[in-house]
């Protein structure tokens, strides 16, 4: 069996699932998703820190949910708390010798690509990111076919779903939120700014003709405010997001073409686009640390400002 280790949002949980599905199919095995560390609610006194919850539940994919046994038998987790999980590893390898459970637990060993992936063999627990498309390459097309919603869009947003298809639609995705307010985000990430989203719009309009943008942002009065377009625009406000924003990325996914900040939410939004020309502009630097490594991140065939 191949379990993966869920944290994170959304998008980061679809690499997650993603890496884990490819790699789980390449070596004939069922995968298995651990979601204690994503649901662990132990007091955590980082500024601005999120909890997430599971977000998967939104899209077709296979759900087998790993139980506390099963990663314990793999790598002496209980499936308690990060802190925790560590001391009982370090407790549990102690006390059975000869027994080495980090041959089962494969980390992440960079931010980028790493070319030992496919080279790891069952059964084996996955800690990381993933945030490459090299890691699940192989299986693109069905991964489009499980990351389809099972639930249609509301009616409300039927008009505008029309208007976007009817259109040569651009998505402009804004994320700020926890890009500005979070301390740990915000040194990581950042909130990408002003100069970025207005090349991106000029970028854009000299591959398109009669463009009709589609602003989505979790502040869309922020972008009332700051990003006034003088071609067709909608500002989709929060009315249209619905349960963890799960409209709000349906909609984003109709869109033919895309600018895209940092952010791995609005990533799959245009990855998983299935407009056969699509544009996606993202920004060079996406990371506000300049010591990771993010060259596998964003597709060749995405345009990079």
């Amino acid at each position: 069996m191949i379990i993966v280790e869920l944290m994170g949002g959304m998008g980061n949980q679809l690499f997650q699932y993603a890496a884990g599905r490819c790699l789980a199919m390449q070596r004939n095995q069922p995968l298995y998703l651990d979601l204690a560390t994503l649901l662990d609610r132990s007091p955590n006194k980082e500024e601005g820190f999120v909890y997430r919850d599971y977000d998967l539940g939104i899209f077709n994919t296979q759900e087998n949910f790993a139980i506390p046994a099963m990663v314990f038998d793999l790598i002496g987790s209980s499936s308690l708390s990060p802190t925790l999980w560590q001391r009982i590893k370090r407790k549990f390898n102690t006390a059975v010798k000869g027994v080495n459970y980090e041959k089962r637990l494969y980390k992440e060993p960079h931010f980028h690509y790493d070319e030992q992936f496919y080279k790891q063999q069952a059964p084996l627990y996955l800690n990381g990111y993933w945030q490459s498309a090299k890691y699940f390459e192989p299986i693109a097309h069905l991964l489009r076919q499980e990351l389809t919603f099972r639930q249609p869009l509301p009616p409300h947003c039927e008009g505008l779903a029309t208007q976007i298809k009817q259109t040569n639609s651009i998505c402009l995705n804004v994320r700020r939120g926890d890009f500005v307010n979070s301390t740990k985000t915000s040194q990581l990430l950042g909130f990408i700014g002003l100069d970025y989203l207005q090349n991106g719009i000029v970028e854009m309009l000299q591959k398109v003709e009669n463009p009709h943008f589609f602003v989505f942002s979790d502040e869309p009065q922020w972008c009332v405010e700051n990003l006034p377009l003088s071609y067709p625009t909608v500002y989709v406000t929060h009315e249209y997001a619905g349960e963890k924003f799960k409209d709000y990325l349906q909609l984003m996914t109709l869109c033919k073409h895309f600018v895209i900040p940092n952010s791995t939410f609005a990533w799959w939004a245009a990855w998983l686009a299935t407009y056969p020309k699509k544009i996606v502009i993202s920004p060079k630097k996406w990371f506000a640390n300049n010591q990771m490594n993010c060259q596998d991140l964003i597709p060749e065939e995405w345009t990079r400002i």
